[in-house]
């Protein structure tokens, strides 16, 4: 089979990380979506710098988040040698 990728799975470690974040960050993203649902245009407009902020940091969080899985995967397979 050409075009098929084989990929190792996280490390347990890695696995719990992203457990533990993405539970958050789906919740920070149903917050900005209940915070904005509720206010027109008027209110979204002078609540713009809030809004990008708040979505500014949903993005550090999910690059925060997968990064540090993968940091860690990488920091375990290479100094534990799982495999």
């Amino acid at each position: 089979m050409m075009g098929k990728i084989k990929t190792a799975p996280l490390c347990r470690g890695a696995s719990l990380i992203v457990g533990i974040t993405v539970p958050m960050i789906l919740f920070e993203i149903a917050y900005i979506f209940f915070f904005t649902r509720g206010l027109g245009t008027y209110e979204l407009v002078s609540q713009s710098d809030v809004i990008i902020k708040m979505l500014e940091d949903t993005m550090a969080s999910i690059a925060l988040s997968l990064g540090g899985a993968l940091f860690f995967d990488l920091y375990y397979r290479k100094n534990v040698g799982d495999g």
